[in-house]
């Protein structure tokens, strides 16, 4: 089992360390995403419950992780001290393994479970997130660039 963390809150995603092209192909996967397991197009998430926004959330997690050669985690937690839907920080966790019976454990009574966390991890404003390409990218890039800092510790995608 390996278990990471890192602050992120002071850390600063130069805009040249993250590209454009690379923000292009995890919102294109992201979209499919949304729309194939949610069943609608990631525009409509402006009008929904706070819940569904955080749902869509993983579901980038799950792309730009995708993007950047690691396996899908079992799970992806976001852990809020205030809103979900407003511009903050949160703390992130994610968790691969291998479950047996529909479980997994942390603590590595599976075998090959591997538990990331990262805290002080930066949450658009969803507002913000779904109105403005500029947000949107600002989020993704500072996203990939703080999981690019530990991407070595997570197990690899095929």
């Amino acid at each position: 089992m390996s278990r990471s963390m890192t602050r992120t809150k002071t850390l600063t995603a130069p805009s040249c360390d993250v590209t454009d092209s690379f923000v292009a192909s995890v919102l294109g996967r992201w979209r499919m995403l949304v729309y194939g397991n949610m069943d609608r197009d990631w525009e409509t998430l402006i009008d929904c419950e706070p819940w569904l926004f955080m749902e869509s959330m993983h579901y980038l997690m799950n792309a730009l992780l995708a993007e950047l050669g690691v396996a899908i985690p079992l799970a992806v937690s976001f852990s809020f001290m205030n809103s979900i839907t407003e511009a903050g920080d949160c703390e992130m966790l994610l968790v691969w393994g291998n479950p047996k019976g529909g479980h997994f454990d942390p603590y590595n009574v599976v075998k090959k479970c591997t538990a990331l966390r990262l805290d002080e991890f930066v949450w658009p404003s969803r507002f913000a997130f779904l109105s403005n390409d500029t947000e949107k990218s600002a989020c993704i890039k500072q996203w990939a660039w703080t999981v690019s800092l530990v991407v070595k510790d997570m197990p690899k995608g095929d």
